[in-house]
């Protein structure tokens, strides 16, 4: 352990502001004119008489100086005039679009509509660098069809030949532990940090089975709360059925975090045995995290507009309210989040941790991450510990002795 996490209540969120002088205005300097020359010829610094003069009556040349100035300074002012209104204007622009189109909400919630990389061919895995992964499709209701990837663990990447369903299904009954992964919004399956991951867990020994929620990547489909919750039971009962008794774990990032809270709170409810829920990033309920996010800037600068905001998230009917359903949640949780992830503040993650402890009856472990590494939002698959993390979470419990 290299010191780059600390744990449970006691990390720090307090990164130091430091100023710094950018540099320094010269003072102005007045050039002083040291020799005029005149049409008789004369020296008006040999003359005091004729400097009283030139000061008195200076030519039109510094006349001109003084006026370039005077208009230099005009339209810096006009500049600045102009850079000021656009700034200001700009902080109605979004309560005007979220006035006129309160469906906005729903898109900047999900944006289902960003798929990055784009033109990525998701039924080829190996396209993105992935090896020992297969694509393939399941239903989650008569009406929508989503794509997943199998991600091998690397230790069995070699024992690979046929490639076929039937193989990796084999490959899921061989007992190591599997991670169901739940994504964030915007890209698919194949955005390059959530490859990242998947590879940091396959290197670690896990089964990874990631997929797109209905409306993303190449899923059939809208999204909604409660479409793309549906989707992830109906992932994880995939998974049971064709996994026998292998310990299957629930790893969420950002919206996935709220996915991964709702889907562990409706299985607990149901006796549908899991090992566990990881949520990376997460925060507590959806109406904190849009007033936390830097497009809702203009809402928290402006107060009197955040009804606004608030009745189009209302219209939206989107809660994803994991502060509230993490009190369902039985199992052991680990919450993992970067102090200086600027998306979902640090703050939102505490709120959840604290929600939890209150609530919970499980085990429950909050992991940070030093600003200093610069993980953000979405790195934390960068995170050396992380590997020992997630095997020091995922063990099973000692066996009790006999008495």
């Amino acid at each position: 352990m290299d010191g780059r996490y600390g744990h449970g209540s006691e990390a720090s969120s307090s990164p130091s502001a430091v100023a710094r002088d950018k540099g320094r205005d010269s003072p102005t300097r007045h050039p002083r004119l040291k020799t005029v020359s005149t049409s008789s010829g004369s020296d008006w610094t040999n003359d005091g008489g004729a400097m009283d003069a030139f000061i008195s009556h200076p030519p039109a040349a510094a006349y001109h100086t003084t006026f370039s100035r005077i208009a230099c300074n005009k339209r810096f002012l006009g500049f600045v005039m102009i850079l000021g209104a656009a700034v200001l204007s700009s902080f109605f622009i979004m309560p005007a679009l979220v006035m006129t189109y309160p469906g906005i909400v729903h898109d900047l919630a999900f944006m289902n509509q960003i798929r990055w990389p784009p033109f990525t061919n998701l039924s080829n895995p190996g396209d993105v660098g992935l090896s020992a992964t297969r694509n393939f499709y399941f239903h989650t209701d008569p009406e929508v069809t989503v794509g997943a990837w199998h991600i091998l663990p690397e230790v069995l990447g070699s024992e690979v030949s046929s490639g076929d369903e039937a193989e990796y299904i084999r490959f899921l009954q061989n007992g190591s532990p599997i991670i169901l992964y739940l994504h964030g919004n915007a890209g698919t399956r194949a955005s390059w940090h959530r490859v990242q991951l998947y590879k940091v867990l396959s290197k670690a020994g896990y089964h990874v089975l990631a997929f797109d929620y209905r409306g993303y990547g190449d899923s059939s489909g809208f999204p909604s709360e409660e479409g793309i919750m549906e989707d992830a039971i109906s992932a994880f009962r995939w998974i049971r059925g064709h996994s026998n008794e292998s310990a299957i774990f629930i790893w969420g990032h950002s919206l996935g975090s709220a996915v991964a809270t709702g889907t562990a709170k409706r299985l607990n409810q149901a006796g549908e045995h899991f090992d566990g829920l990881v949520l990376e990033a997460p925060f507590n309920n959806f109406v904190d995290a849009a007033f936390s996010h830097p497009l809702a800037i203009p809402f928290n600068v402006f107060p009197w507009l955040s009804w606004i905001l608030t009745d189009a998230i209302k219209s939206a009917n989107i809660r994803l309210a994991s502060d509230e359903n993490i009190a369902g949640v039985t199992v052991k949780t680990l919450i993992l989040h970067s102090l200086d992830d600027e998306v979902v503040p640090y703050e939102l993650a505490r709120k959840l941790y604290d929600a939890a402890l209150q609530a919970k009856k499980g085990s429950v472990k909050f992991v940070t991450f030093d600003e200093k590494y610069e993980y953000g939002h979405k790195h934390i698959h960068m995170a050396p510990d992380l590997p020992y993390i997630i095997r020091e979470f995922t063990a099973p419990p000692p066996a009790k002795a006999d008495q």
